[in-house]
């Protein structure tokens, strides 16, 4: 999905639902806009719970892009939540890109 869609894209639920399996939509990288109250949540990490969050994310599933070193993990998150408080200042978003 990008975003802002192209013209013609498909903007509701029940017109994603209508698209065939092996519709081009389906295929490639995509942005999506995170909810506010996540931005707000992540703004609101204190310091005191840095190390922490990077052991958990470090302790996830073996899949997970986060397997690395928790202190490294502590300083993405710092770092993301420094986005997040200037998303949030700013009246701003945050968004995610993932390849599907």
């Amino acid at each position: 999905m990008l975003y802002p869609p192209q013209e013609g894209a498909p903007t509701t639920d029940e017109e994603w639902g209508a698209l065939p399996e092996d519709s081009p939509y389906f295929v490639g990288p995509g942005i999506e806009e995170l909810p506010a109250d996540v931005r707000d949540t992540l703004a609101d990490v204190p310091d005191g719970r840095l190390v922490e969050l990077g052991e958990r994310w470090a302790e996830s599933d073996d899949d997970s892009m986060f397997r690395t070193d928790p202190p490294q993990l502590s300083e993405l998150i710092a770092e993301l939540r420094g986005l997040a408080r200037r998303a949030r200042d700013e009246g701003q978003s945050l968004y995610c890109w993932s390849s599907l």
